[in-house]
């Protein structure tokens, strides 16, 4: 069986205590969480880089693949939330733990099928991107190596999403803290030491996520945790996987969909010419940062939002939305300030090129800006995701995505003026989802409980 954490004091301060109090001691530790994660993804690229530019050509390649597949997965743990947050604040911890295994249950049959498909198409994938010669042999190399992970991914991902869905955030903190130490040790000794070069980075990646895995009953047992995951509960459940399911498919379409714009997008960009696709990596890679304490808190205001829903606090679910919507904001607002002010320094870390110094520091004044409104729409999004709607979600998404940027895109890129407008695309999408995201939860629908 899985011990999970007994949660029994943080329960009583999300439906009890003082709101910012609850908001800072979930969302904090989530902050860190994704910092880490960045820093764990930079960890392959900085020892890899080191084998060669054609070496990190092939991460790059593989990048929005791996983003795509991590999507699916992400989706369901997405959906997973509102129901596991909501049983778990009704204090019905058998519950909690049938749709914690179902969710277990579910990503593990999930991330076979996508394995045994990645390793049918593998070849066809690679052709499809643009991979030739060297590039895909080392793309293939390391991708192949990769899809062995996705299914210890999946099981990573699903355990995190039920930590922070209970609140147990700091738990979730610790685990991905030791897989990404574990990482940066093995990266350099499989890699150079064993000279098994980008297969290394592969390896290292998969061991530290099994890792996530291993640690999480044993880091619970120490913490000396009540709620149980017996085997029982991992058996599927019809009635169970059906209802992670609606909210599921709606948020890993939604994740696939965003994923999948990218590579289009990337597309336009490479036209404009090397020197701005270099500016435009550096620019998201810097303005990811900005996200972070959005996503952290929207993902802790979803797990608030939700128990209080479970046990019929609405008003205290209303007051937690809007003092989160207040510090998601403020961070955001504040933020992205600094990141304004400093962003030639920061630019500079990264590239010494003045025509890409000069391109960066365009696009990237204008996706901070753009910045601020998709937090301010992450914040209102956590009322949907905690609530259990995300196939509104999914529209909102659909809507910014493919009726609003992609049309951007589209027009700017046919009146040759996809340098001089790109700005355009970076800023007017992300208010328009945070409008339509405004509208949807003034309208109260998401108030009632679903299920």
């Amino acid at each position: 069986m899985f011990l999970v954490a007994k949660q029994d004091k943080i329960r009583e301060l999300v439906v009890n205590g003082n709101i910012y109090k609850v908001i800072f001691v979930i969302g904090l530790p989530l902050v860190i969480t994704n910092i880490i994660q960045i820093f764990y993804e930079l960890t392959d690229m900085f020892y890899v880089g080191k084998l060669g530019t054609l070496y990190v050509s092939a991460l790059s390649l593989i990048w929005p693949i791996n983003f795509f597949i991590v999507s699916l997965g992400m989706g369901m743990g997405i959906g997973s939330i509102s129901l596991i947050a909501r049983s778990f604040g009704e204090g019905n911890y058998k519950k909690t733990a049938r749709y914690s295994g179902q969710l277990l249950t579910l990503s593990l049959l999930l991330s076979v099928l996508v394995s045994v498909l990645a390793f049918i198409f593998i070849d066809s994938i690679l052709d499809y991107i643009g991979a030739t010669g060297e590039l895909k042999n080392y793309a293939r190399e390391y991708f192949s190596i990769a899809i062995y992970g996705i299914p210890v991914m999946f099981l990573s991902m699903s355990i995190m999403f039920v930590l922070n869905a209970i609140g147990s955030t700091v738990i979730s903190m610790m685990i991905i803290l030791i897989a990404n130490i574990i990482n940066f040790i093995l990266d350099p000794i499989l890699i150079f030491t064993l000279n098994l070069g980008i297969a290394g980075a592969a390896w290292a990646t998969l061991f530290s996520k099994l890792v996530t895995v291993v640690s999480y009953p044993i880091m619970a047992f120490c913490f000396n945790k009540c709620l149980k995951i017996y085997i029982k509960d991992l058996i599927p459940n019809f009635n169970y996987l059906l209802q992670i399911l609606k909210c599921g498919i709606p948020a890993s379409l939604s994740q696939a969909m965003v994923s999948f714009s990218f590579i289009i997008f990337n597309s336009f960009i490479v036209t404009i010419g090397t020197d701005f696709l270099a500016a435009y990596g550096i620019s998201n890679m810097i303005d990811t940062f900005l996200f972070l304490p959005a996503m952290a808190f929207s993902s802790a205001l979803a797990s608030i939002i939700g128990q209080n829903l479970g046990i019929n606090k609405i008003k205290r679910a209303i007051e937690a939305l809007r003092k989160g919507f207040f510090v998601i904001g403020l961070i955001s607002i504040s933020t992205t300030f600094i990141l304004i002010i400093n962003r030639n320094f920061l630019i500079s870390l990264f590239t010494s090129n003045q025509t890409v110094l000069e391109y960066a520091n365009y696009y990237l004044f204008f996706i901070a800006i753009g910045s601020i409104g998709f937090s301010f729409q992450l914040a209102l999004q956590s009322a949907l995701i905690g609530s259990g709607l995300t196939n509104i979600v999914m529209i909102v998404t659909f809507t910014r995505v493919w009726l609003v940027a992609m049309p951007i895109m589209l027009i700017i890129k046919y009146f040759g003026v996809l340098f001089e407008y790109i700005w355009v695309f970076a800023v007017i999408p992300n208010y328009i989802g945070f409008f339509i995201m405004l509208v949807i939860v003034l309208s109260g629908s998401w108030k009632q409980k679903k299920f």
